[in-house]
């Protein structure tokens, strides 16, 4: 039989102004081709065999061998991207646009979504400012549809689901469930303390949930309950036992602060003690509720300099995984006195170049730090324009500031 090959119905492919995006969203991977790439794998939104891709290929003036050809799809299988011998159907995006502006995506990639501020802790921490106390106004079950209806329209590719505590909201197996039909790559952040077997099970049918954050502060009680309150670290331990029993793939998420900076070898002794398969070492900044009660925790400069080292040689000697090709990319920059990837950590912004945030009650920012302090406001997941708001003029001054070889990020000083 000849094989024929067609998108997955799991791929997520968009044109961009450097060629084209594909997010495989049940493993949430993503990746980058050029303009050619995007020309051939759109043609695969129906199954077709080599000879049938290189005859349209060819009318359309590429100069391309079937055995290149070949080569080339069955690398796209191996990564899921494409499969053989069905007719899957992916999705394609953004196919008809043209001009392309290069200071930005098409449409934000990732969506953060703050689904609730209720939270069974008050974390010393907590960007959000969550807290046990009953919000007003928070959207429902059929807004939040409405708004995941609208961002699967406008091309996002993942979002990732925190609040507060989102497990804490009675329709959110019901959200996860509506945004699974609709192909989104999903990641869940939840530090919930009653978390159960029944929720765990449930959580495994959700097939594109790719990720579960979760938290630790520290190695021990003294640590992580500063932040998070008497009895967090124990339950803590609790969550990633369960999640081990169950051998769902999951995240460990640490904020360094000055309290736990040297505590690094223990996070990463519980990390492999409960089968955690990435970690985060996040700088504590000052923003949300730290501005106001951790103003003496926040990381010296020097401090962040040897923490983006250390991180680095954790990597390299495999202790950990940190599920960021940046690491992995940078792993020679060991000896390197100039290599600081935390520098300007704790200022940093986001100069809107591939991702989004929303409130609980749809208030749109570009990320966590400007929805806490009030900057750039966009509008209303709700009732306003997706497209509108990424393309929003106020963030022209912005997005002017990036450099295609540094971070998309900047000094909030500097807007």
């Amino acid at each position: 039989m000849t094989c024929k090959f067609s998108l997955n119905e799991n791929t997520i492919l968009r044109k961009e102004w450097f060629g084209c995006l594909l997010c495989n969203t049940t493993n949430g991977n993503f990746y980058q081709f050029n303009e050619d790439s995007f020309e051939i794998i759109k043609e695969l939104i129906n199954a077709l065999t080599i000879i049938e891709l290189h005859k349209i290929l060819k009318r359309k003036g590429f100069i391309i061998s079937k055995n290149k050809l070949l080569i080339f799809l069955e690398s796209l299988c191996l990564d899921r991207l494409l499969e053989k011998n069905t007719n899957q159907k992916g999705l394609i995006f953004f196919e008809e646009k043209n001009n392309l502006r290069k200071d930005c995506l098409v449409s934000p990639v990732s969506v953060t979504i703050y689904i609730t501020n209720i939270c069974s802790k008050a974390c010393k921490h907590c960007v959000n400012k969550s807290s046990p106390i009953y919000q007003q106004d928070e959207y429902n079950f059929d807004k939040w549809i409405y708004i995941l209806r609208k961002l699967r329209e406008s091309g996002v590719c993942s979002i990732v689901v925190t609040g507060g505590e989102p497990l804490l909201r009675s329709d959110i197996f019901d959200i996860l469930e509506e945004a699974d039909k609709l192909k989104f790559s999903i990641s869940l952040l939840t530090d919930f303390d009653e978390i159960s077997d029944e929720h765990i099970i449930r959580l495994k049918k959700i097939s594109h949930l790719n990720d579960i954050q979760v938290s630790l502060d520290g190695e021990s009680k003294k640590t992580h309950d500063f932040i998070r309150g008497t009895g967090s670290f124990d339950k803590a331990i609790r969550r990633m036992s369960l999640l081990k029993k169950y051998n769902i793939s999951y995240t460990i998420s640490s904020t360094i602060n000055n309290r736990n900076i040297n505590e690094i070898n223990g996070i990463v002794k519980i990390y492999k003690k409960y089968g955690a398969k990435y970690l985060y070492l996040n700088p504590l900044a000052p923003y949300g509720r730290a501005k106001e009660t951790m103003s003496g925790w926040f990381l010296s400069n020097e401090q962040l300099y040897l923490l983006g080292k250390k991180y680095l040689q954790l990597i390299i000697d495999k202790d950990i995984d940190s599920g960021n090709p940046f690491w992995e990319e940078n792993i020679n920059r060991i000896n390197d006195n100039q290599f600081y990837p935390f520098k300007g950590a704790l200022t940093a912004i986001s100069l809107g170049i591939y991702n989004f945030s929303i409130g609980s009650k749809g208030e749109c920012y570009l990320d966590s730090k400007m929805k806490s302090e009030n900057i750039l406001y966009l509008g209303n997941a709700l009732t306003d324009d997706i497209e509108s708001m990424w393309y929003h003029p106020k963030l022209n001054p912005l997005r002017s500031k990036f450099v295609l070889s540094e971070f998309a990020f900047i000094d909030q000083s500097k807007i």
